[in-house]
């Protein structure tokens, strides 16, 4: 069983608080239970995503040299960001990234974006930004 609570603010705070100790109280004695507490950061938004998709893939494929595909770009990215692990399939080595877009909170994906950006620079490539305040929300979100 795994179960994932969301502690709200304000004052519906106290009736969660009461129904999660009841909860702990009814798990079953005779197990060992592992309570995990975390700060809560909500994941990357889907405004995020289509412009890491949209615009800027779109732009740094219309500029580099060679022919990628975005998948290609996007894992060469994560890896460069991130790093890379080696593992092997039969005889070929191939990598993967340390971290997946999809597991990055709002703020990792929005300073992931900026490292996009930065990196496009490397090339003469501008990548503007989706609006000029974008990165601010997404920090304060």
């Amino acid at each position: 069983m795994k179960q994932e609570i969301l502690l709200p603010e304000g004052e519906r705070r106290a009736s969660v608080i009461q129904r999660l100790s009841l909860t702990l109280r009814q798990l079953a004695p005779g197990k060992l239970w592992k309570i995990t507490i975390e700060q809560y950061s909500p994941k990357r938004s889907e405004q995020q995503n289509r412009y890491l998709f949209g615009p800027v893939y779109d732009t740094l494929l219309e500029h580099l040299p060679g022919e990628f595909t975005k998948a290609e770009l996007h894992e060469f990215l994560l890896e460069q960001c991130f790093g890379y692990e080696e593992y092997w399939i039969g005889d070929q080595k191939k990598t993967r990234p340390l971290k997946r877009s999809s597991k990055l909170n709002r703020l990792e994906f929005a300073e992931y974006i900026d490292f996009v950006q930065r990196y496009a620079t490397r090339f003469g490539i501008f990548i503007p930004d989706a609006e000029p305040d974008w990165y601010l929300r997404e920090k304060a979100a």
